[in-house]
């Protein structure tokens, strides 16, 4: 780690620490799981995104490696945990992808929670090592109960469902399927237990017989302000880069191809009210001391009333904060943007996916070129500071001619508008347009490796494309922007710091 970036991570370290006395929470979210003493009826992790490592931390030379900081905490499970607790059940939470684990510490974790049912978190990039944790649970208890939720799992829960190890699949939203699993496993006084699994919409399960048992669709949540907000106070906030994380809303408008949002709430894009959001906000501020907040919705702007709703009831509130969000082009105007701004947005991130307007319109993204650049000039022109633009390398109708598109169009936008650019490669996840269709799209899947380093790894070949030409035009563009990139982010940290 270099100077820079130790003497910042100090800084943020003191800062925490003296902002969490200030506000009479030293203790707060920050217990040690070797003085746990109390048992919970549920425990709901979220695995590393690999295996346990176990020789790897015994190599002298890994013991140096620097594990990034996630970005945020894992919200899904945040969610459940407060929707059951509301409900009258003991939960626990551990995020174990912020620390380095062996299974011996996982197995005295166990130990001393003692759950009747554990939930594990599941995305592509975790499903593997999620496997070994739902072994370890299985070698320590065999009648704990495990249930997987989540994207990956979501899609390929019939597959999922032929591990011994696991016994339920949760698909889609959790909190009204979890808690029915409580009542039917733990029990509650208060309601009525479903009578047998088959009872429970939403999971997928192996029967007695062997057979893969997939009950009906739960419908999704209509009124998202009914739920709890997530239960923070479960684990330690200092492990994340950003501790002001919010969701504002499910699902995603777009329709891309390469995309699993929409299918994962099943193409419907449900809003939380700006009134219920803005009380979380106020509760980050006040309980957190958060004075920069990450709207981590896949599109906040997607109807722009409502964003501006949201910059008018803040300021009226007088609520001081600065605040970060994603953005589509195609709803993007220069009173929008003044109106996020003047409201203390800073950050704005666009998803451009590509410089060609025909691999746009294949890749059913619905903008043009001309639209990413008004609204990347209208924000710029509005005063927010900082403005992301999100490419991707490897579309199936990508060409070496449109790939050297796309480097010039991001290249344009950063010396012309500063902007600072960001890409990856091309990966095919369950429940996506492209997974169903990846034959029919010409596309070539060389690994289904949950390993691999997704996105960042070329696992694809196309038409036009082979995986070694994918993987040598990520590593010219990141030799091109990815130290400029890293400087921007450290001009952040630095801002925010001193900010404070």
């Amino acid at each position: 780690m270099d100077s820079i970036w130790k003497k910042q991570f100090a800084f943020f370290t003191i800062w925490r620490k003296r902002r969490l006395l200030v506000y009479g929470l030293t203790a707060y979210g920050m217990r040690r799981y070797e003085n746990i003493n109390n048992t919970s009826d549920i425990f709901l992790i979220y695995p590393t995104y690999s295996s346990w490592y176990i020789e790897l931390f015994q190599n002298k030379e890994a013991k140096d490696m620097r594990f990034n900081m996630p970005r945020c905490p894992p919200f899904g499970i945040l969610y459940i945990a407060s929707y059951l607790r509301s409900n009258g059940y003991k939960v626990d939470v551990r995020d174990i992808s912020t620390e380095k684990i062996k299974k011996s510490e996982f197995i005295i974790m166990l130990e001393a929670i003692n759950p009747k049912i554990v939930g594990l978190s599941v995305v592509s990039e975790n499903y593997v090592s999620a496997l070994q944790f739902c072994e370890a649970i299985k070698e320590w208890n065999s009648d704990t109960i495990t249930v997987l939720g989540g994207p990956h799992v979501t899609f390929m829960d019939k597959e999922v469902c032929n591990n011994k190890c696991v016994d339920i699949v949760v698909r889609n939203e959790g909190e009204l399927t979890f808690l029915e699993l409580a009542d039917y496993f733990v029990g509650n006084n208060f309601r009525r237990k479903p009578d047998s699994l088959n009872d429970i919409r939403g999971i997928t399960f192996s029967n007695a017989s062997g057979e893969t048992v997939r009950t009906i669709k739960r419908p999704f949540i209509e009124n998202l302000d009914l739920l709890p907000f997530p239960a923070r106070d479960l684990i330690n906030l200092d492990n994340y880069l950003v501790e002001g994380g919010i969701i504002t809303s499910r699902g995603c408008p777009g329709a891309c191809i390469f995309c699993a949002a929409s299918a994962l709430s099943g193409g419907k894009y449900r809003m939380r009210s700006v009134d219920n959001v803005l009380e979380e906000i106020e509760h980050l501020t006040d309980v957190y001391g958060c004075k920069y907040i990450h709207i981590l919705d896949d599109t906040f702007t997607a109807v722009p009333e409502r964003t501006e709703e949201f910059c008018k009831k803040k300021t009226e509130k007088g609520l001081e904060f600065k605040w970060y969000c994603e953005s589509r082009v195609d709803v993007g105007s220069y009173d929008l943007f003044k109106k996020m701004a003047d409201s203390g947005c800073f950050e704005v991130q666009f998803g451009v996916e590509s410089g060609s307007q025909e691999v746009l319109r294949s890749i059913r993204k619905n903008v043009t070129l001309e639209q990413i650049e008004n609204s990347v000039r209208w924000a710029r022109e509005a005063g927010i500071s900082d403005i992301i633009c999100s490419f991707i390398i490897g579309h199936h109708t990508d060409t070496h001619d449109t790939v050297q598109e796309t480097i010039s169009f991001a290249e344009h936008l950063h010396y012309d508008y500063g902007v600072y650019p960001i890409f990856s490669m091309n990966t095919i996840y369950p429940g996506t347009y492209m997974f169903k269709n990846y034959e029919k799209l010409g596309v070539k899947i060389h690994t289904t490796d949950c390993n691999s380093n997704l996105m960042t790894s070329s696992t694809i070949s196309t038409k036009y494309l082979d995986r070694d030409d994918i993987q040598r035009y990520y590593q010219i563009i990141h030799e091109n922007f990815g130290k400029k990139y890293i400087e921007f982010e450290e001009q952040k940290l630095a801002r925010r710091f001193s900010c404070e």
